[in-house]
């Protein structure tokens, strides 16, 4: 409390015991009344003849800033000193009264999706337009989106998506094109990128792909003659696999067949990339432009599967596109999709429990039958900020839960350890989390969001396409290094850095050609039905889950537009690296502001690192830099709730993929609780793709593959 209100305190309660004061009060109004709002508020006031109060208090003194001294001290103080009081208004009673009835309310839908990333959002926007669900969709973070939103810096003038960066199969027709179009209502416009949408740069020599099959393949025969028929081959597998895919949506005997038609192609399958390549090409300058894009899975050739290779490298077949608007334009489209049924997206609520009950009525003694299983009931919500001191406890009804949060938060985090009602459910979430712990999670990544002074094609000579950066052919050095990154980042040292990712967001959406302004923007906005900031609950100033100081920042700063009319908007690029996300363990349970010098000295040191090894491959790079703002493993814990701090949820690895293929790891999307499904990437697959598709595969799992057999075919 602040000096001059502590005087204005004891002055008020001496006046009040003083009846030189009362004296006054009567010879002024012909009574002694003191209205209650003084009494509750410290705004002493005195009621006139009229009927109106004056004030006696001086005006600098603001209600907000009052001390509240409560109903049963203004009784007493009138029963003492015969003062009467005057009530509060009734009308101010009637809304805390109704505010009150609100919050009392019990939540019920028709259904709950736990994460708002693109898995999530398709989950909801699929029951809700196919089955007419009211869903909610709860999101921990204080934007929707998860890895597909948008972040801006500078007053608006540079923005960034954190998660995704190019995505394939965007041609009309696609069965990807088809769901995303289902999903979002077809409010999404895809732009494709210029050739070459991907270079893989290496010390003595780069490899540009095409976006034509035909002219990738030819590119490479063109390069490796000796490899010619390795080469031939390889793209019929991948042609092979990309029809192979749908076989999930297939009922479990034509699946079976299926895989018999393509039991060449399986036969490979069941390796790591790195004994396939060894089997398909001899050549390892081949085999490192063919694994050019393990970055887009996270697992080097020696770790993960050859499914996840083809996966990706069907994927990006013909080419890349990107969002125009940048990746937020989807998280909006879709929260349209489901808010137009009814459903709703709440933020800043991380799901603190799924609630669970036997799935059968008592036994005959009046004792639950053990055997009988468990399904869900509901789940258990934390609402508020995170890190701050204002948060509620809400309890949602419903009969379907479907968790986009990752198998390891759902299971070691949402679920008991031990289910006192059902000895089989226990056992089964014993072995689920014995081999989550076996399996691990995927790798991390630091990313530096830079802000460019001008045109990075005019610059820099780049039209928009990606750069992964190799200092070496052998990808396993990576792996290698993850032992330096251990012992060097707990000490405030950067480790060397030997391969990196680069991507240019502001050369591939349209909305920067011909010098898009930040208004052009709050005009395709406010078309699209949403208010410049964005819809929902926004934190002080504009902030991102890719960036640790985000909320640092919307503590202390002051809220600032994200949109400045007239002013042009900046060109970006990122530049990410790969790394343990462990190495960062150190600070894991630290908040962002309180982490110290060491670690602001660790992201120093990366930033500089990173700018020099892309600064040989693209001239001028640095230079060309004006604002830079570095994120490590620690932002993807802190913000999306990543364990570990993990990029990708779930490895992609063999060992993985072989415990899919036997059921574990609730493949199929189905927990052994009855109604609980698995959603999203760790469901399917890394990537938006990945994630999106198995959005759509917890809706089969649960209602079956007619639900979505019209939205794979592009006619729903």
């Amino acid at each position: 409390m602040h000096t001059n209100e502590l005087l204005l305190f004891f002055s008020a309660i001496l006046a009040l015991s003083d009846q030189r004061f009362l004296a006054y009060s009567r010879e002024t109004t012909g009574s002694a009344r003191v209205p209650s709002g003084f009494l509750n508020s410290l705004h002493l006031g005195i009621a006139g003849r009229d009927g109106s109060s004056r004030r006696l208090v001086p005006p600098s003194l603001k209600r907000e800033n009052a001390i509240p001294l409560g109903p049963s001290l203004s009784s007493r103080l009138s029963a003492e000193t015969g003062v009467e009081t005057v009530a509060p208004p009734p009308v101010k009673r009637k809304i805390v009264k109704k505010m009150k009835k609100k919050q009392d309310e019990p939540l019920e839908y028709d259904a709950v999706v736990i994460g708002s990333g693109i898995g999530g959002l398709t989950t909801a926007s699929v029951l809700a337009k196919v089955k007419n669900y009211k869903v909610l969709v709860l999101e921990q973070h204080y934007k929707a989106g998860g890895f597909t939103h948008s972040f801006r810096r500078e007053g608006g003038k540079f923005e960034w998506d954190p998660g995704l960066h190019y995505v394939g199969e965007m041609k009309d027709g696609e069965t990807l094109k088809n769901v995303f179009d289902f999903v979002t209502g077809g409010r999404v416009q895809w732009e494709k990128m210029a050739d070459p949408f991907d270079r893989f740069l290496f010390p003595e020599f780069e490899f540009g792909v095409s976006s034509n099959p035909k002219q990738f393949e030819q590119d490479l025969i063109r390069m490796f003659p000796a490899e010619a028929e390795g080469i031939k081959k390889y793209f019929v597998l991948l042609n092979q696999y990309k029809s192979m895919r749908a076989i999930i949506y297939f009922p479990r005997p034509v699946a079976s067949m299926v895989r018999l038609w393509y039991n060449r192609l399986s036969a490979l399958l069941n390796k790591t990339t790195k004994e396939a390549m060894d089997h398909l090409f001899s050549d390892e300058r081949l085999k490192a432009i063919l694994c050019g894009q393990w970055g887009d899975h996270g697992e080097v050739p020696s770790k993960s599967s050859f499914r996840m290779h083809c996966v990706i490298a069907a994927h990006y077949l013909d080419g890349g596109w990107y969002p125009r608007g940048g990746a937020e334009t989807i998280a909006k489209a879709a929260k349209a999709e489901i808010e137009s049924k009814g459903g709703k997206v709440m933020l800043s609520a991380r799901v603190e429990e799924i609630l669970m009950e036997p799935s059968a009525a008592a036994g005959s003694k009046g004792k639950k039958d053990k055997s009988e299983g468990m399904r869900t009931r509901g789940v258990r919500v934390r609402k508020g900020r995170a890190g701050g001191n204002r948060f509620e406890t809400l309890e949602v009804k419903t009969r379907e839960v479907y968790s986009d949060a990752g198998l390891h938060n759902t299971f070691t985090k949402m679920l008991p350890e031990r289910v006192e009602e059902c000895e089989e459910t226990t056992e089964a979430f014993k072995t689920i989390r014995t081999d989550l712990q076996k399996v691990g999670m995927s790798p991390s990544s630091v990313c530096l969001f830079c802000g460019l002074k001008g045109d990075p094609e005019h610059l820099l000579g780049q039209k928009g396409g990606n750069l992964w950066i190799y200092s070496q052919t052998d990808h396993e050095s990576v792996k290698k290094d993850a032992s330096e990154w251990a012992s060097s980042i707990p000490q405030g040292k950067a480790p060397p850095l030997s391969t990196c990712f680069v991507s240019f967001p502001s050369k591939r959406d349209g909305r920067y050609r011909g010098g898009a302004t930040q208004a052009d923007t709050e005009e395709e906005t406010k078309q699209n039905g949403e208010h410049p900031e964005g819809a929902g609950e926004q934190p002080k100033g504009d902030v991102t889950a890719a960036s640790e100081e985000a909320e640092e920042s919307s503590e202390t700063s002051p809220p600032s537009p994200r949109v400045a009319p007239k002013k042009f908007m900046g060109h970006t690029a990122e530049v990410i690296t790969f790394v343990p996300g462990d190495a960062f363990a150190k600070w894991s349970s630290v908040p962002p502001a309180e982490r110290g010098e060491t670690y602001e000295k660790v992201k120093k040191e990366l930033t500089e690192k990173l700018l020099a090894l892309v600064e040989p491959h693209c001239p001028g790079f640095s230079d060309a830099v004006v604002f830079k703002e570095i994120s490590t493993p620690l932002a993807y814990q802190w913000y999306a709730n990543s364990p570990t701090g993990a990029a990708y949820g779930l490895p992609r690895t063999l060992e993985v993929d072989l415990m899919r293929t036997e059921g574990r790891l609730c493949a199929g999307g189905k927990t052994p609780v009855a109604g609980l499904i698995i959603t999203g990437a760790d469901l399917q697959d890394h990537g938006i793709g990945g994630a999106m598709m198995g959005g759509l595969q917890a809706v089969m799992a649960q209602h079956g593959v007619t639900s979505i057999l019209k939205i794979l075919g592009g006619r729903a």
